[in-house]
């Protein structure tokens, strides 16, 4: 069994994460061990449809926590586990190319965050139990959860 490290998630990540398992034989098991403070969206979806799509069968596991991007690539695995002591955590995306723009150019941009946010939530809901609504609460609210709550919420199959 293949193991791999994530700790950001990045396109340069994405490159070394996509090398290595590129160079596994077809339908390998690999263990993604997860801890990350999360990183960029757009990087995020690719990880996360990189494993969707794979012919490997991915288990993710979180030490510390998984937060932000770092969770859409945790759940996308195939089998979830967290160690007792670990977090989640999902926020609404926040743009950052907003400062000094003018006011049509930043509601292009909140458009297409919300989009990317509906995105998030739809993929979400196909890989979990909740519906692509109860995920669009727990990242308005800035969700914070422990192993025993993704568990009770069939985010996870097991805790460590």
């Amino acid at each position: 069994m293949a193991k791999i490290y994530i700790t950001e998630i990045s396109d340069e990540a994405y490159i070394e994460f996509s090398r290595a398992i590129d160079n596994l034989k077809a339908n390998s098991k690999i263990t993604l061990e997860i801890t990350s403070s999360g990183g960029d969206v757009y990087a995020a979806l690719a990880f996360y449809d990189k494993i969707r799509t794979s012919k490997h069968k991915f288990t993710g596991v979180v030490f510390g926590w998984a937060a932000s991007a770092g969770t859409l690539v945790f759940l996308g695995c195939h089998h979830r586990i967290m160690a007792p002591s670990s977090w989640l955590m999902f926020h609404e995306d926040t743009p950052s190319d907003t400062d000094n723009k003018p006011v049509g150019e930043v509601e292009r941009i909140a458009k297409h965050s919300r989009r990317l946010e509906n995105q998030w939530n739809d993929l979400l809901s196909k890989v979990t139990k909740l519906t692509s609504e109860e995920w669009q609460k727990l990242h308005a609210a800035e969700t914070y959860l422990t192993a025993q709550e993704c568990l009770n919420l069939k985010i996870i199959e097991e805790i460590l």
